[in-house]
């Protein structure tokens, strides 16, 4: 026998029904369009660090006919980004290198992730405006500005990759009931992620908990076919791999464990904050609240719901603790870096959808309780602090999307002019000093020589048009122009007097600038 469980809640019902469905949906995206005109503002064709390694080292070899497979797998750091290369590789030759064509690309990987999140949502509470309205918050957080400030980085393709085809397994392994086509395609994907970023080693041991916790049949046989694909994707990935010599030891946390744990709960409360005192503590919260929810509610989890929200959590706690074991030899700040943002910020959204699950006992809609648990003594005791618990990850993520908000600008901003001077320097590096150079890369000989095969082939900054004086319009067949600006200032010419300037020659500010001092 199974007792059945009614909440009314004509308040609730009666807000909703003066809000439309458009408009929710309205909040939903509207986050969307402004991270694309976030990067599209803020955003600067020039390469920055790792990409000097990237394109311009592959199109050497591209032209001369020596790039394979091999140089696609080749270790970048700790990471294998074979099917990112893939990508990266033709969007650059397509766009003759526009590194904004990049941002977008990750920035288009990083959406898709956000509607098969969405999907995953809702499965568990259907399309209503409820519902909508619920994932309202998990919309502007995805998207908050401070993360849109990764896709200033043509480099993140790598990281959006991995976090698409993690998404993608969590979502199949949560969809797939047997061994069937769902499940071998949740492998495929968890081997894109671990060949796509260093994180992705993650990803096969998440889903293999997903897997072993998920309510499907011949759940042995997957469990099985997982463990043997996860051995021959890592023996495939350490084949040949060398620790990068300028990285700290992976025994620095074990030996520091003082530091191992600050950078930890620095990562994990970064997801909310960026501050060495205050992350800390905001992740340390975060790992209470995850302990209360499965105190509260130990007896009744609902892993067939929630078993793919407890990846995201695991996730994100795992790539804390690599983070720690990796980076904390920098000392315990480094967590606090944007990079590792779209690893980490996974722990507060599957939070708070498994805190909703739970909630969701106790809303209007009538929910199933097992006969052995008493209606009445769950109600008593677990219904307030499951409000209490939704409502502190409620509070997490309104002070997570402000602050990011704020940082967010102030990051685009300095990343801008920062970006914009280099592409300067880009420009001009025939007569740029080596500490302007090493802005870009620290190698400024590498720069150069990589900046003069840009500069060969017209890509990157030297892609730009090429002025064409036969084409600007004459005025009564003489040889005067209308003239906006010069050299990007504006001119303001004196209306009383006649002026005639007469253009000969349009020349780079490379040449400019060679003209100016010599």
């Amino acid at each position: 026998m199974r007792k059945m469980i009614s909440h009314t809640d004509v308040p609730i019902k009666k807000a909703l029904s003066a809000v439309t469905s458009p408009s929710i949906l309205t909040l939903i995206l509207l986050p969307i369009i402004i991270g694309l005109f976030y990067i599209h503002s803020f955003g600067v064709n020039v390469p920055f660090l790792d990409q000097w390694n990237e394109f311009p080292a592959f199109l050497m070899k591209y032209e001369n006919s020596d790039l394979s497979i091999f140089d696609l797998f080749s270790q970048q750091n700790e990471s294998r980004p074979f099917f990112p290369r893939i990508f990266m590789f033709s969007m650059s030759l397509i766009t003759s290198y526009n590194v904004k064509s990049l941002m977008y690309l990750s920035y288009g990987f990083y959406c898709i992730s956000f509607f098969i999140l969405f999907s995953m949502y809702k499965k568990d509470h259907g399309v209503t405006k409820l519902s909508l309205l619920k994932f309202v918050p998990i919309a502007w957080f995805f998207f908050n500005l401070f993360q849109m400030s990764n896709f200033l980085f043509g480099i993140r393709t790598e990281q959006s990759l991995h976090i698409l085809a993690f998404i993608s397994a969590v979502y199949l392994i949560d969809s797939s009931k047997k061994f069937d086509s769902k499940f071998l395609a949740s492998i495929g994907f968890a081997f894109v992620s671990l060949f796509s970023f260093a994180a992705g080693t993650i990803t096969w041991i998440v889903c293999l908990v997903q897997v072993v916790l998920s309510n499907s049949d011949e759940k042995i046989k997957k469990t099985v076919v997982w463990i043997t694909c996860t051995a021959v994707s890592f023996s495939v990935y350490l084949f040949g791999y060398a620790k990068p010599s300028h990285h700290p030891s992976l025994l620095y946390s074990l030996y520091n464990l003082e530091d191992g744990v600050s950078t930890f709960l620095n990562s994990v409360g970064s997801t909310i904050i960026r501050d060495p005192v205050l992350s800390p503590i905001v992740g340390l919260l975060i790992i209470t609240i995850l302990v209360f929810i499965f105190i509260v509610n130990r007896k009744n989890l609902q892993l067939e719901k929630n078993s793919k929200w407890f990846s995201l959590v695991l996730f994100s706690l795992f790539a804390s603790l690599e983070v720690s074991v990796a980076r904390a030899g920098f000392g315990s700040s480094v967590a606090l870096s944007q990079r590792y943002l779209l690893l980490t910020y996974w722990s507060i959204i599957g939070l708070y959808f498994i805190s909703l699950n739970f909630v969701n006992i106790y809303c209007r809609n009538f929910q199933i309780v097992p006969d052995r648990f008493s209606a009445k003594d769950i109600i008593e005791k677990t219904k307030i602090l499951n409000y209490l618990l939704l409502g502190s990850v409620l509070c997490l993520l309104f002070i997570g999307v402000s602050y990011h908000f704020v940082t967010g600008i102030e990051t685009g901003s300095v990343l801008n002019e920062q970006f914009e001077q280099n592409k300067y320097y880009l420009e001009t590096f025939d007569l740029q000093p080596d500490k302007n150079l090493e802005r870009l890369y620290p190698d400024a000989t590498a720069v150069r020589e990589k900046a003069t095969l840009l500069r060969k082939y017209n890509l990157s900054v030297f892609s730009q048009e090429k002025y064409d004086l036969e084409a600007l319009k004459k005025k009564d067949k003489e040889p005067q122009y209308s003239v906006d600006s010069i050299n990007g200032q504006q001119v303001n010419l004196i209306k009383d007097k006649t002026v005639n300037i007469a253009i000969t020659s349009v020349v780079s500010p490379m040449e400019s600038l060679k003209r100016y001092i010599e």
